[in-house]
């Protein structure tokens, strides 16, 4: 996450409160009031933070917390942004979860790392095939909306301002149904992770295509019963009409001074 200290007077009013200096001791000693109180209150509340450092964009710090079932792990990813809302408020700072605040630096992610125990290796190649067709509705899961889109590079990353409990359910959901129909993974794949990607073709590039695909996979869709999917389907189309409807700092300076 990003932690931002406001500018008067600027177009951009805020700036990091490190340099963009990647795993620099130097720059999360700068940080460490903040950290420190984030670790203390997040252990006061059960998180077992077990590490932490400085990351690529300015005021970018990573902290970690010990891995648990999924329930209890989305439960303290809210309880986590909770504790940095309140250490910012404190400091008069910005705590920013949003994947893009600014152009030219690495954004904000959220890893999501799933440990599966299984004798059948068998049985753990249909879970991860299951997993794999779904990766892009996932995201719908994980994202926090429009700016997230400016995260995807061409592959795909879940990020901080998303729903944690939606999209832990969602993997749960792909993966048992890999399993279930026995889904073959393939062929082993030994090319670089970007190459693939590419080969592969690109994930959806905006929150409208990404609602589209959505729409259409039936196993991901149950991860919201009853009338949750159509609730959210619903206001993120609306999130979706008011953003094409903004004007963006993108807009005024590509077009502003067009004499044709």
């Amino acid at each position: 996450m990003l932690w931002l200290r406001p500018k008067e007077g600027e177009v951009r009013p805020y700036e990091g409160i490190t340099k963009a200096y990647a795993y620099h001791i130097g720059q999360f000693e700068t940080a460490r009031e903040i950290w420190k109180q984030v670790s203390d209150y997040a252990l006061a509340m059960g998180l077992d933070m077990i590490q932490g450092d400085c990351e690529d964009a300015p005021g970018q710090v990573e902290l970690n917390y010990q891995f648990d079932d999924a329930l209890a792990t989305c439960d303290r990813m809210t309880t986590y942004r909770q504790i940095c809302a309140e250490v910012a408020r404190q400091h008069r700072l910005i705590a920013r979860f949003m994947a893009k605040p600014f152009m030219g630096y690495a954004a904000n992610g959220c890893h999501h790392n799933c440990s599966v125990w299984t004798r059948n290796t068998r049985e753990a190649q249909h879970l991860v095939e299951g997993d794999l067709p779904g990766m892009e509705e996932n995201w719908m899961y994980s994202t926090g909306g429009v700016n997230e889109f400016e995260n995807t590079d061409g592959g795909w990353l879940p990020t901080e301002l998303g729903h944690p409990h939606l999209l832990c359910c969602a993997l749960l959901k792909a993966m048992q149904d890999g399993i279930d129909n026995q889904i073959d993974p393939g062929a082993p794949e030994d090319r670089n992770v970007t190459k693939a990607w590419q080969e592969g073709g690109e994930v959806k590039l905006n929150l409208h295509d990404a609602l589209e695909a959505l729409m259409v996979d039936d196993v991901v869709k149950t991860a919201m019963p009853g009338g949750l999917y159509d609730l959210y389907d619903e206001h993120k189309r609306d999130e979706w009409t008011r953003f094409l409807r903004e004007v963006t700092n993108w807009d005024v300076e590509r077009y502003l001074h067009c004499v044709q």
